[in-house]
């Protein structure tokens, strides 16, 4: 049985080092992150699985594509951002915020597209 992410951020969380938050979004792509599937796995691999939390490599996009295809609505509310906890976390507005310890969310250029596909329904492509 998998893990929720509330509990599994938490305890990933605690590994995390102050140093890694600067470059947390330092490297987004030209022409920013795709708003689909690819442009959020690519932005968990660039800001979330390189330093911190390289445990959710294999989980997270798992436990999200199951979220999505039981309409649980743990991580993803298909069409509804504002209730949906990955962008509550990235966007500082509820849940743990990431970067954890990080006062600030990402910048919106960086996160933005995280929104943009989970209001254009959050399609697993």
């Amino acid at each position: 049985m998998r893990v929720i992410l509330p509990a599994l951020l938490c305890f990933c969380a605690a590994g995390c080092d102050d140093h890694i938050f600067e470059s947390h979004g330092a490297d987004v792509p030209e022409g920013g992150y795709t708003s689909d599937w690819d442009g959020v796995n690519q932005f968990w691999g660039d800001s979330c699985t390189t330093g911190c939390h390289e445990s959710l490599t294999p989980i997270l996009p798992d436990d999200v594509e199951d979220d999505l295809a039981n309409g649980t609505g743990v991580y993803v509310v298909a069409g509804d951002p504002e209730s949906s906890l990955m962008w509550q976390v990235v966007a500082h507005t509820g849940g743990v915020p990431m970067p954890f310890g990080s006062p600030d969310p990402l910048p919106i250029d960086t996160i933005q597209h995280i929104y943009d596909w989970i209001e254009d329904g959050a399609v697993i492509d």
